[in-house]
C-alpha cells in the first residue's frame, strides 16, 4: 500500500491522525519504568524501545515526528510515575 504521499507502508493506514506513536509511548515508558526499578533490565528494555520506534517509522505507519512525541510522551509519564510513586 502507498499512501497519497508517496510512502510505501507495511499496512494500510488506520486512521487518518497519528500523532502520538502509541506503541513507543508505551515502548518508553516501559523501558524507563523497568530500568528504575530493575536496572538489569536495561540492556534488554533499551534495544526494544528503539527498535519499536524504528519499526513505526521504517513500516511507514508514522512519521518521525510523531515517534518523537510518542516517546516525549512516554518519558514524562513514566518519570511522573516514579516520582509520585
Amino acid at each position: 500500500y502507498t499512501n497519497p504521499r508517496g510512502i510505501l507502508c507495511g499496512a494500510a493506514q488506520l486512521h487518518r491522525y497519528s500523532v502520538p506513536s502509541g506503541h513507543t509511548l508505551h515502548a518508553i515508558s516501559l523501558a524507563i519504568m523497568m530500568s528504575h526499578f530493575e536496572p538489569l533490565m536495561l540492556p534488554v528494555v533499551v534495544p526494544f524501545a528503539l527498535l519499536v520506534a524504528a519499526s513505526r517509522v521504517s513500516l511507514g505507519l508514522h512519521y518521525p515526528s510523531d515517534v518523537i512525541v510518542g516517546a516525549a510522551i512516554g518519558a514524562a509519564l513514566a518519570m511522573t510515575s516514579i516520582t509520585l510513586f
